[in-house]
C-alpha cells in the first residue's frame, strides 16, 4: 500500500463496499462520451455531493476540512486518529 500517513484525526478508511463503488465511479467518470457542449454553470461541488453522486468520502472529508481552514482559520478533523 502506497500513500501519505495522515495526520491525527485525519484518517478516513473505506470498507469494500466504499472502495468498490469509489473504483466503479471513477471508470464511470474516465469514459468520455462526445456530447454538445452545453453551456450552463456546473452544479456547486459540496462535501454531499461528491460522497453521494461520486462514491468518494474521503474527498468529501477533504473539502469538509478545508473549508473549516478557510472559513474558520483552522482544518477541520474530520477521520479517525487511526493510521494505515
Amino acid at each position: 500500500m502506497w500513500g501519505v500517513d495522515p495526520s491525527e484525526g485525519s484518517y478516513m478508511p473505506l470498507n469494500e463496499v466504499q472502495t468498490a463503488a469509489l473504483t466503479l465511479d471513477a471508470q464511470n467518470r474516465a469514459l468520455i462520451e462526445i456530447k454538445k457542449v452545453e453551456e450552463k454553470a456546473p452544479p456547486a461541488l459540496t462535501p454531499k455531493a461528491i460522497k453521494d453522486q461520486h462514491a468518494d468520502p474521503q474527498l468529501a472529508a477533504a473539502l469538509r476540512s478545508i473549508v473549516g481552514r478557510v472559513t474558520g482559520g483552522q482544518f477541520l478533523q474530520v477521520g479517525s486518529a487511526g493510521s494505515m
